[in-house]
């Protein structure tokens, strides 16, 4: 009994990505996507396997594209994991040249710049001041990473599994979160590539302590009732 405790620890850790609520999970792989399809109308959104940087096939948003996921309703609650691949696949000059929002949360992310300074930019917009900021290279694709907790108005930001902003307050106090849009500035002949977009509600880890300490009580109730029964079998008749 006493390994229980340490068993129930590790299961929480590794059945709470599993059982979470996956709203999206989009790879722009085929068969759903082919080579040159045009996607979510127009033509500056475009499926294509030889964007510069991508591996594999990808979104291309171009000449001011940008694409918007909606949830089924609005969430005001919960921890949302929020994932995503971005790349400038060529040098151009724009004060932005894609952008990641997540809706009335009033979360952002940019590649910005031009050939002289390309930056991601992030966080809130410090009254006169420049936001903070990274350099990125064209040609190179990075994974970014938001863990947005509704409950308390707070996210956290990674690039390529590092952290770059901890336990941050959501900059206008909203607490909701009804779309994720990538998009660019409406300037004609930028061009950006998104990818492995993933958008998931991960439970409370109590709910899942819980249910998994009900369990293991009636696994451990269900097995203790087997034991007496054999025990009650393989006992000697009582002599008369």
């Amino acid at each position: 009994m006493k390994t229980i405790p340490l068993a129930i620890l590790v299961a929480v850790a590794t059945i709470s990505a599993a059982s979470a609520d996956l709203v999206y999970d989009i790879d722009y792989e085929p068969p759903a996507y082919t080579n040159g399809q045009q996607i979510g109308g127009g033509n500056t959104r475009t499926i294509s396997d030889s964007i510069p940087g991508f591996t594999s096939q990808a979104l291309l948003l171009h000449d001011g594209g940008g694409i918007s996921y909606y949830a089924p309703q609005p969430y005001t609650t919960g921890l949302h994991s929020i994932s995503w691949d971005f790349g400038v696949p060529v040098d151009q000059s724009s004060t932005e040249i894609i952008g990641m929002l997540l809706g009335s949360a009033h979360v952002d992310v940019t590649m910005s710049g031009s050939p002289s300074s390309y930056l991601i930019e992030y966080g809130p917009f410090p009254l006169g001041a420049p936001r903070q900021s990274v350099p990125f290279q064209i040609g190179q694709v990075y994974s970014f990473h938001i863990l947005l907790d509704l409950d308390s108005a707070r996210y956290a930001l990674y690039l390529n599994g590092n952290q770059l902003l901890d336990d941050a307050p959501l900059q206008f106090g909203s607490s909701s979160l009804d779309y994720v849009s990538f998009g660019q500035s409406q300037t004609l002949g930028l061009q950006a590539g998104l990818d492995n977009f993933r958008w998931e509600v991960i439970p409370e880890p109590i709910s899942i302590l819980l249910i998994l300490l009900g369990g293991s009580f009636l696994i451990s109730s269900s097995r203790r009732k087997h034991e007496q029964k054999l025990d009650a079998q393989q006992s000697p008749a009582p002599l008369r």
